[in-house]
Parts: structure tokens; C-alpha cells; sequence
């Protein structure tokens, strides 16, 4: 095969990897912090919503991206005081963000089915005469963030002292408060901080992968994310490249000559054999416990 045509192909998985990259990355400090956000897929989806409104109306495609992590992030927020301060059911909180998110996105956006952005993102271009080598480093700033923030959200999880209280917030949080963590602050910004990242990948899609919209145009994407955070053993930098192998699944939706339905249910039918590796793998790790709200030994004993 062609070395360009591996490298196109490569360039297609890195564009399809990214969105799913960034809702991973922060799905992994929301989970890291004992807080499962199953509200991801709707927040995609608003985010990718109001990211093309605001980058259309406007024609600025950071305007767009901002807005679409202020309301992912206050999606994120509405997540976190119903299940860190008002100890409400995780799961339950999150699948009512994702219909919340998804039925929006159809009301607000319905208006703009079928409109084309016509900004385009800078672009950063780097060996761009080198085969395949200039997939990765021919991409637009975006990836680059993404590239970035995996390094630094890996760095900062691992070899600082907020990301030793984020972990031990997720994994023994009663410990954790002992020795003077405030518990509901961390998980409320770790859950914040995931719908913002969520709403940034919403917005990538509609904005740099697709510059239209139409209703459920994350098609799922979401769900992947939330599988790819176990599949990295919440480890962001693992993320990085376990969301681009995805990616790649997703661009041989392009470069496969089979049926489009077929192709389309390759990146999920994947997901089944590597979460089942992924799961044994994390049974001998430190891994958060998640869905159990935090209560405090003084308020258990008294009954609140």
C-alpha cells in the first residue's frame, strides 16, 4: 500500500480519535474523584449544539469552543451537586443529563440542520514531506491541545500532590478527608471539569470533523468515551493513544469497502473484547470506586 494513502488514513483516525479523546480526558478526573458521569453522551451532544450556534452566528471558532465548555460545564456542575452535595443516585443523575443534553441539542440547533461553517481552525504544520510522520504533526490546534493536555493531565495526575488527593478522594475518600482533603470540592470540580471536556469534544465534531449540524451528530461517540476511560485504566496518557486506535476503527468507515451499517458498528462491537481485557487488568490496579455517594462518619452516625 501506498505510504500517502497509510497516511491519509492515519490523519482520518487522529481527526475521528480527538473528540473521543477529549471526553475521555475528562471523564478520567471525574472518575479518578469517585464520580461517574454517564451524562457525557448528551453533553457531547449540546455541546456540539451550541459550539456551532455560537462559532456560526459569530464566526469565530473559539467563541464557538468556549461556549461549548460553559455549558458543558454547567451540565457538569448540575451533575455534581445532585450526587456530591445532594447525594443523589450517579447513574440515574447522568442518564438524565444525556436526555436533557440530547433533546435540547435537537430544540436549540434545529434551525441550523443542514448549514456549513465556513471558518476553518489554524493549522500547525510540521514534516508535512514525511510520510505518515506528518499525519500526526500536520493537524490543526485542537489535536495539538489534545496531544498536550494528555501529557500534562498525566503529569498532574500522577506526579503532584493534587492528583495524589484527586486519587485518594476516588479511592478511599474517608482516608482522604482525614488527612485534611475537602472531598465534595474535588468531586465537584473533577465532575465540572468533565462536562467542560465533554462540551470541547461535542464542540470538535461539529465545528473542525463534520463544520455542520444534524440531530445526533455524536451518534454515540459519548458511550465510547466512557468505555475508553476503563479501556485506559484511567490513565490520560494512555487515553491518548487507545482513543486514536479508536479513531482509526472509525476511519474504516472511510477506507473499508464494505456496507456503511456494517462499518459503522465496528468502533462498538470493538469495545466489548477490550473492556473485557481492560476490566481484569484493572482488578490488580488502585482503581476509583464509583456510584457511592460520600458521607461523612459524624453525619452517618447521627442518620443524615
Amino acid at each position: 500500500m501506498d505510504l500517502w494513502v497509510i497516511t491519509l488514513f492515519v490523519a482520518l483516525a487522529i481527526r475521528m480519535g480527538t473528540p473521543l479523546l477529549l471526553a475521555c480526558l475528562g471523564e478520567i478526573y471525574s472518575e479518578r474523584a469517585g464520580v461517574l458521569n454517564l451524562g457525557i453522551e448528551g453533553t457531547m451532544m449540546l455541546g456540539a449544539a451550541i459550539g456551532f450556534i455560537a462559532a456560526y452566528e459569530t464566526q469565530s471558532l473559539l467563541f464557538g469552543f468556549l461556549s461549548a465548555m460553559a455549558v458543558g460545564g454547567l451540565l457538569g456542575l448540575i451533575h455534581g451537586v445532585v450526587v456530591v452535595d445532594l447525594r443523589g443516585n450517579q447513574m440515574i443523575s447522568g442518564l438524565a443529563i444525556t436526555f436533557v443534553g440530547m433533546g435540547l441539542s435537537s430544540l436549540i440547533a434545529h434551525s441550523y440542520v443542514g448549514r456549513v461553517l465556513n471558518v476553518d481552525a489554524p493549522q500547525i504544520r510540521v514534516f508535512e514531506d514525511v510520510p505518515i510522520i506528518s499525519a500526526i504533526f500536520c493537524q490543526n490546534v485542537v489535536v495539538y491541545l489534545a496531544y498536550i493536555l494528555s501529557i500534562v493531565m498525566w503529569f498532574i495526575v500522577f506526579h503532584t500532590r493534587i492528583g495524589i488527593e484527586i486519587r485518594a478522594v476516588g479511592e478511599n475518600p474517608i482516608v482522604a478527608e482525614a488527612s485534611g482533603v475537602n472531598v465534595e470540592k474535588i468531586r465537584l470540580i473533577c465532575t465540572v471539569l468533565s462536562g467542560a471536556f465533554a462540551g470541547l469534544g461535542g464542540a470538535y465534531i461539529s465545528l473542525i470533523d463534520m463544520r455542520s449540524w444534524t440531530d445526533l451528530l455524536t451518534v454515540g461517540k459519548g458511550w465510547v468515551a466512557l468505555a475508553l476511560v476503563i479501556v485506559s485504566l484511567w490513565n490520560p496518557l494512555f487515553a491518548l493513544f487507545i482513543s486514536y486506535f479508536f479513531g482509526a476503527l472509525y476511519a474504516f468507515q472511510v477506507f473499508l469497502g464494505i456496507d456503511i451499517n456494517l462499518a459503522k458498528m465496528i468502533p462498538y462491537a470493538a469495545t466489548i473484547p477490550v473492556l473485557a481485557v481492560a476490566s481484569k487488568l484493572a482488578r490488580r490496579l488502585g482503581i476509583p470506586v464509583l456510584g457511592k455517594p460520600y458521607i461523612r462518619e459524624e453525619e452517618a452516625l447521627h442518620g443524615v
